[in-house]
């Protein structure tokens, strides 16, 4: 529960703003945002209504006063002086509203507010503890009054107070892995009406994994509340086995022998196995565990480098809980940086010199033998990609790097060539997430505008998957479409014609400024039957080219055609239709999905539109060529001229070249927000040389290329193994200073991480650092955002973080001006780890002076007096005081004197008296009388009476002095 004070006339005591709290050097509350509240505003009602009375009163008689002193008559006096006594009393009972005065009461029915715990630990004695409930209840006599409240992690009302019976079966659960007893205990005596005789059932096994529950019994035992604890003993009755601890070195080297010490703790003997797994190690043991034997080492040789998650658990045929069966941590396996450079041969060549001539251990791959996971990258320091196109990449590969850098710190460096960037289709990829540049080039004035039709396949074979796959091979040729689509400039005009035997569906043509509209369309794609017709189709792109299209002079023309390698039809007179195309300027390149009998003619027809032919085996990449292919036709991503670099931010690493190569080209693209270019390339907005941090990670883009094509001069430069060199280590992971400590203490759903720096060689703690802390998982987790580290004590730094999971991995990395990296492995939660409920439950009752419930019947024992409470009054005071002010205002409105009342009551009785005597007259004479009427005189005797009283009321209203 949450309480929030309040003052009624202090705007700084009831500001609902969360305030940092620092409680023995833990920050308890921070940060700006609003906190739910509620604020009474009764009081204010009352002394709005004391203002208004005061200054009505005060109106009227300074309005009328001297009037009254020259024109008195009878009761006038005596009117204003009852006025003023009346006054008087509202005032007083406004008053005592606003003292807020209570009826002192007491009452000796019974309130028992039953505190279960429903936790983990007492799951196994639910049947148990619901029996201890009901046959209490039935003690219950018909006057008292009974709640539920149950606990876990967190406090629910499972029934409310009622005098009812227990209600069977409730649907209410708490979180399960914790105990949270002071919580529950304090609703608990917010439950109990005030002025009742109280009394708590705490029903529990002891075992709390927050707050302190005793402190909570003793608070209720000070507000007369009698507290009965029925305890759950479970220490030793049913069997377990669990993790105690797993104990590793801090750090091996490759091909040492890892010894690992694993603690398991257990209640009955009995044969078990343990499942371990280190990195991309993996084993297991069966051991023999008793009570009194629960050491166990596990052996292993160390390969590769870095952090590696370490995971240890336990399978036993007789086991209560599965929670607690895992225990984990991290090695640290050191060793000299290895550096994965990937590329094809004569790419990579250059750089693997010139990084190996620098002492950098190098490892050299194709782009297809890339690792496919982050963690299996982990083994290298950095990775170098050298002029890959995406579609070279295995379809994980790009993930992984991403991963690699922003969640495990490694370094990426990115080299440019005329199959990189936006030509290599990296564009819209996770590889360029993780860059400093995008691929793409967002001036729409380096191009000419585009006009391009893509003519898709819509046969039979495109609603299939590939193998293993389960998309079909349409929709991701639509989604292949839709990146493009994305990608126009305002100026471009894009059409998407499917077709089959004929234009099945034409999509566009859209300018770019209406790109949104082709991209929802384009999602409604289908399948329909048989092959393509190739003619036919080039033919209709031909036709929607001279029809639906507006020519401007400089105006790029393209087609592509996307169609399965074995089912093009309608080859005859495809090429000469190319060749007209060619005729108009327009150039036609191929994407064929599958190595089928109609590839060598796909081919001729990109040969003879000049164009380019893409093969696929797989339509999963589909959007890389879809990409790759309009940057191509834009031939201005490619800038080749010779140029000298320009510089641009300054770099430390840059300072030592005062003069560098000239460069012959390179690929364009657009540096990102966050991103610094050190070096600019011919034109002063496309970069060369960008950096950026990513995560727990630093990326290099380098958009020129390491070969003769563009770097011929920096080939042959004395500094260009230095330069190579140097930006490879700049993007290694961070060395760890010494002198500093990282602790993580779990805290319930959130971990509060503890920072101790020292001087190495003073030993004294080092203050006034500032530090960030950034945290995240291994694989598939977005990294937390990075959390400042305030110092709290000298030489430390906490901050609280909400974690995940139980036994999630996490990396921890420290920046600023201390660098520091650390692995840690949540453990499972408190809840599930054994303890002594005995002894808990007689701490708890021996602290919190609270007595053992030894019979159901004890909870409704009519043994407790009832406690004095105050019946507040203010409701019936507002009540009585608003009755009265009527009163009041009518009194002084309304001016009747007492010889008015008497007249007024006279006539009445004359009225009825005559009234009477006509009757009796009309009876003796009802022959001569109407039957259905009175005799006129007497009506008219009645009206002349009225209408005297009506005279004379209006003659005394008329004298009466205006209010």
């Amino acid at each position: 529960m949450r309480y929030t004070a309040l003052a009624l006339l202090n705007a700084d005591e009831s500001d609902l703003h969360a305030r940092s709290v620092i409680v023995e050097g833990q920050t308890s509350l921070e940060g700006d945002a609003a906190t739910t509240g509620w604020r009474d505003l009764s009081r204010w009602g009352i002394i709005a209504a004391l203002v208004l009375v005061c200054v009505e009163g005060v109106a009227w008689w300074g309005r009328n006063g001297v009037f009254r002193e020259v024109a008195l008559h009878f009761g006038r006096w005596r009117d204003e002086w009852r006025s003023l006594l009346l006054r008087a009393v509202l005032l007083c009972l406004l008053g005592l509203a606003l003292a807020d005065v209570r009826v002192v009461q007491s009452t000796r029915d019974l309130a028992t507010i039953f505190v279960v715990d429903r936790s983990a630990s007492v799951e196994a004695y639910r049947e148990e503890i619901d029996a201890l409930l009901s046959t209490a209840w039935e003690s219950k006599s018909a006057r008292d009054q009974a709640a539920v409240v149950v606990f876990g992690d967190d406090v629910e009302v499972e029934q409310p107070l009622t005098v009812g019976a227990l209600a069977v079966g409730a649907a209410v659960v708490p979180q399960r892995d914790g105990t949270d007893i002071a919580a529950a205990i304090r609703l608990g005596i917010s439950l109990i009406p005030e002025g009742a005789p109280g009394r708590l059932v705490l029903i529990t096994d002891g075992l709390e994994t927050r707050g302190d529950g005793a402190m909570a019994l003793a608070e209720a035992r000070e507000l007369g509340i009698e507290t009965l604890v029925a305890g759950v003993d479970q220490s030793s009755s049913l069997p377990e086995v669990w993790v105690e601890e797993v104990r590793l070195p801090a750090q091996a080297h490759p091909g040492d022998t890892v010894t690992v010490q694993v603690l398991l703790g257990t209640t009955i003997a009995q044969p078990v196995q343990l499942v371990w797994s280190v990195g991309e190690q993996a084993g297991e043991a069966v051991w023999q565990v008793s009570e009194d034997q629960n050491s166990y080492l596990i052996s292993f040789t160390a390969y590769g480098v870095g952090l590696m998650p370490a995971h240890f658990c336990v399978i036993a045929e007789l086991d209560r809980h599965l929670e607690n069966n895992c225990g984990g941590g991290w090695l640290r396996v050191e060793g000299a940086p290895q550096i994965l450079i990937v590329g094809l041969p004569e790419d990579r060549a250059m750089v693997a010199a010139a990084l190996s001539q620098t002492n950098l251990e190098v490892v050299q791959r194709l782009p297809g033998e890339l690792p496919l996971s982050a963690q299996a990258l982990s083994d290298y320091a950095a990775v170098v990609l050298v002029n890959t196109p995406a579609r070279a990449l295995p379809l994980q590969a790009g993930a992984a790097i991403h991963t690699y850098v922003r969640d495990l710190g490694g370094g990426l460096v990115a080299i440019g060539g005329p199959e990189s960037y936006g030509v290599g289709g990296w564009s819209s990829t996770a590889l360029e997430a993780a860059l400093p540049v995008v691929a793409q080039v967002q001036d729409p004035r380096r191009f000419p505008p585009l006009a391009a039709i893509i003519v898709i396949d819509k046969s039979g074979s495109m609603g299939t998957a590939d193998a293993g796959g389960v998309i079909p091979k349409i929709r991701l040729a639509a989604e292949a479409a839709s990146r493009v689509a994305e990608a126009l400039n305002d100026d471009d005009t894009l059409a998407v014609v499917a077709f089959d035997d004929r234009p099945a569906d034409t999509l566009g043509p859209v300018s770019g400024r209406d790109r949104a509209l082709l991209m929802e369309r384009l999602l409604r794609l289908q399948a329909g039957g048989g092959g393509i017709y190739v003619r036919d189709g080039l033919a209709y792109a031909a036709e929607l080219f001279e029809s639906r299209f507006e020519p401007t002079p400089e105006q790029q023309r393209h087609v592509l055609l996307v169609a399965d390698g074995s089912d093009a039809e309608q080859q005859a007179g495809a090429l000469a239709q190319v060749t007209a195309l060619r005729a108009k300027g327009v150039t036609v390149s191929v994407i064929a999905i599958g190595a089928g009998s109609d590839v060598s003619f796909l081919q001729e027809v990109a040969q003879e539109g000049q164009g380019r032919f893409y093969l696929t085996e797989q339509a999963a990449d589909l959007p890389v060529i879809f990409t790759e292919e309009m940057a191509r036709v834009r031939r201005s991503y490619i800038v080749e001229q010779t140029f000298s670099p320009l510089r641009g931010a300054p770099w430390d690493l840059l300072e030592s070249f005062t003069a560098m190569p000239s460069l012959k080209g390179y690929v364009a693209t657009t540096p990102k927000s966050g991103a610094e270019v050190s070096l600019w390339g011919a034109v002063k907005m496309d970069p060369l040389l960008a950096v950026w941090q990513y995560g727990l990670g630093r990326a290099v883009a380098w958009t020129s290329d390491a070969t003769g094509r563009w770097a011929a001069d920096w080939l042959v430069w004395e500094d260009f193994p230095r330069f190579w060199g140097g930006i490879v280590r700049w993007v290694l992971p961070l060395p760890v200073d010494e002198g500093m400590a990282l602790t993580v203490e779990p805290e319930g759903e959130q971990a509060r991480v503890i920072l101790d720096v020292w001087d190495v060689e003073t030993g004294n703690a080092t203050e006034g650092l500032a530090l960030l802390l950034e945290a995240s998982q291994l694989e598939g987790v977005a990294p937390l955002a990075a959390t400042e580290l305030r110092q709290t004590a000298p030489g430390r730094y906490e901050t609280t973080l909400r974690l995940g999971d139980a036994m999630a991995p996490w990396l921890f990395r420290v920046s600023g001006q201390r660098q520091f990296a650390m692995g840690w492995i949540s453990p499972y939660a408190i809840e599930f780890a054994p303890g002594n409920s005995e002894e808990a439950i007689a701490r708890l009752m021996a602290r919190g002076q609270a007595q053992p419930l030894l019979e159901p019947s004890q909870a409704f024992a009519p043994t407790l007096k009832g406690r004095q409470a105050g019946l507040p009054l203010r409701h019936v005071l507002m009540v009585v005081v608003a009755s009265l002010w009527i009163l009041d205002v009518v009194a002084r409105r309304l001016v009747v004197s007492q010889g008015t009342i008497r007249s007024f009551v006279s006539r009445l009785l004359r009225v009825r008296r005559t009234h009477s005597r006509g009757l009796r007259e009309h009876r003796r004479d009802s022959g001569n009388r109407p039957t259905d009427g009175l005799d006129d005189s007497v009506v008219a005797s009645e009206t002349s009476e009225s209408i005297a009283l009506a005279t004379q009321l209006k003659e005394r209203l008329r004298r009466k002095p205006p209010n």
